[in-house]
């Protein structure tokens, strides 16, 4: 009989659950409790059924794990109020299946009923269900504590990998015979100094093997990124740090949403299961089967190296990344949603690349206020000429694109077209959709929204590969990686038939 795995095989389990050691009460909240230095919550266990499941960590209690009530004592009256609900709690669990011990972290409660008189009546008339955030399974841990490890499997990653260890062998004669085999290839590793680490980043290749039957065996081959000898990050830590922006690469490079489906930690030299929110846990049989996708490009043109830059990227260019990922995802439901979310992530991306750029220098700007504030002029024409002093030193909003459209076009000309025009295509939809203006003049957009959204289609092309160039991409690899993509390639097609102007021959 196989053991069952809570929640790989079993997403539901009874067990014994409690609160975390050190949670107190907050005194403002309880300001008339009977014993107001009491130690709290009480060290019983309560039995219960915890579930993860369709993305939800809930844990159902016939009984209390905080309380929902308090009773005061007054001139001979007892009063039961209701107490505030505590917030971000956690919860430990016991549990008769694999693997025994589960955490639940960022708990809140959905749900409570119970008897008014139940603080008075004695017994257990009460029930409560709890939701988590996260489940960390194996380990008692709470939201403080620090792993010095992170593991994450991620959709594409097998592809991106194009590992050689699987191999079949047919061999033709009298009897037919076929072989499959597996070696444990070498794993890649590479320093990563990203948030002050000194750590390792690897790829790790994995294999589980199904026992022989009438029907024969097989061998399931598996990947993870592997980064370990961290300082010590949290669990928030390391999905920010290293998970998302795992994530986004991959969904940069698959041409849409990448689900991750593992996640652990380490801590004490242990790996630790995670489930919550980023992971979209599957059968180990269905997580292996890999994307019938193809990559944007591979480990050849995109090494672990690029990998280990791509994490800090992420950081330093915060929220691009993640925005540009979101309209790789689909994410926005509208088309003029998204465009004016390009254009604007478009400027975000400069404002970033060029923090602290001035085109003037502060004397020469003073100047300038100085001689409007002498000048014959109508007051109030005075008044908005200095105003806008105040943001001379930057870069405009075409600048910024023009400077987008001349680093993309040494990757990807046709993905720009004639950057003067494009510049113009984008800012004039951004001027339409921030400040309600129309385009004007014979090289600007025809108004209407389907010219909007080829442009809006290459731009975020463009968002893209600039992304892969500032990771480190030479220009020749991303250049040769879109000439063989499928979806590059209809992309190209439509906005240079739809938009001649911007994007046909000069």
């Amino acid at each position: 009989m196989v053991m069952e795995t809570f929640p790989e095989t079993a997403p539901t389990s009874v067990g014994n659950f409690w609160l975390a050691a050190g949670l107190a009460p907050d005194p403002a909240d309880d300001p008339e409790a009977d014993v107001p230095d009491a130690s709290w919550p009480p060290e019983s266990r309560v039995g219960g059924l915890c579930r993860v499941e369709d993305g939800l960590i809930e844990v159902d209690v016939p009984g209390e794990l905080t309380p929902g009530t308090r009773v005061t004592v007054h001139d001979g009256e007892s009063r039961i109020r209701p107490r505030t609900e505590v917030q971000d709690f956690t919860v430990h669990g016991n549990l008769p299946v694999k693997p025994w011990a589960v955490s639940l972290l960022d708990c809140h409660t959905i749900r409570r009923q119970g008897n008014a008189l139940s603080p008075l009546a004695g017994g257990d008339h009460t029930h409560q269900v709890v939701r988590a955030l996260w489940a960390v399974t194996g380990a008692y841990v709470t939201s403080a504590t620090r792993y010095t490890g992170v593991s994450v499997s991620v959709e594409g990653l097998e592809e991106w990998a194009i590992s050689d260890a699987l191999e079949q062998t047919l061999a033709t004669g009298p009897a037919d015979t076929t072989t499959i085999s597996w070696t444990s290839p070498e794993t890649r590793e590479v320093p990563f100094t990203a948030f002050h680490q000194t750590a390792t980043l690897a790829c790790e290749s994995r294999a589980q093997f199904g026992g022989a039957d009438v029907h024969g065996g097989w061998i399931r081959a598996t990947e993870r990124l592997a980064l370990t000898g961290l300082t010590g990050w949290t669990l928030d830590e390391a999905v920010s740090n290293y998970v998302i922006p795992i994530q986004s690469l991959m969904t940069q490079l698959l041409g849409r949403v990448a689900h991750v489906s593992r996640l652990a930690v380490e801590a004490d030299g242990r790996w630790l299961q995670v489930y919550g929110p980023h992971v979209d846990h599957k059968p180990a049989e269905e997580a292996a089967t890999g994307s019938t996708a193809s990559l944007l490009l591979d480990s050849r043109g995109l090494s672990l190296e690029h990998v280990a830059r791509w994490c800090s990227l992420t950081a330093d260019l915060s929220p691009v990344v993640q925005v540009v990922a979101a309209a790789v995802s689909r994410e926005f439901v509208t088309m003029e949603t998204e465009a004016l979310t390009m254009v604007t992530t478009a400027e975000a991306l400069d404002r970033r690349l060029n923090r602290g750029e001035r085109l003037f220098e502060s004397e020469t700007l003073d100047e300038a206020r100085e001689s409007l504030e002498a000048a014959s002029i109508e007051p109030a024409l005075r008044e908005r000429l200095i105003s806008s002093l105040g943001y001379m030193h930057e870069a405009s909003m075409p600048q910024r694109v023009l400077r987008l459209a001349d680093s993309v076009a040494r990757a990807a000309p046709d993905c720009v077209g004639r950057a003067n025009r494009w510049k113009r295509a984008v800012v004039s939809i951004r001027n339409g959709g921030a400040h309600g203006l129309e385009a004007s003049g014979a090289d600007d957009l025809r108004a209407g929204l389907p010219d909007a959204y080829y442009v809006t289609r290459s731009l975020r092309w463009a968002l893209r590969v600039r992304l892969l160039q500032l990771c480190g991409v030479d220009d020749a690899t991303i250049n040769e990686a879109l000439a063989d993509s499928n979806e590059y390639r209809r992309d190209r097609v439509m906005w240079t038939a739809n938009v001649p102007t911007v994007f046909g021959p000069s």
